[in-house]
């Protein structure tokens, strides 16, 4: 996990006191990036964190350097339909199942 992402989920862990992402125990997200050979996998408590808010979503792609291909998989996370739409305006693509 790069250090930036690592970085920002301390300082979520901070401010962040009641997620509006709706999770389960099995909830997950990959994030696939272009050039490297395995997705970074957030569990549902880092989900929560990273998916709060537009905000928090775009300091989440910042966090990975402003990818130019990265695709997210969404595992049982419901979202805010903003923070949808904002994940769908800096990534690729947003998958949900």
């Amino acid at each position: 996990m790069p250090v930036a992402l690592e970085q920002l989920l301390d300082n979520l862990k901070a401010t962040v006191l009641n997620s509006s992402v709706d999770t389960i125990s099995q909830s997950h997200a990959l994030i696939h990036l272009s050039g490297e050979p395995e997705p970074l996998r957030l569990d549902a408590q880092q989900c929560e964190l990273l998916f709060d808010s537009m905000e928090s979503t775009e300091q989440l792609y910042d966090s990975l350097n402003k990818p130019a291909d990265a695709v997210i998989e969404l595992h049982r996370v419901n979202l805010d339909e903003e923070v949808l739409e904002s994940l769908n305006r800096l990534f690729t693509s947003v998958e949900e199942t």
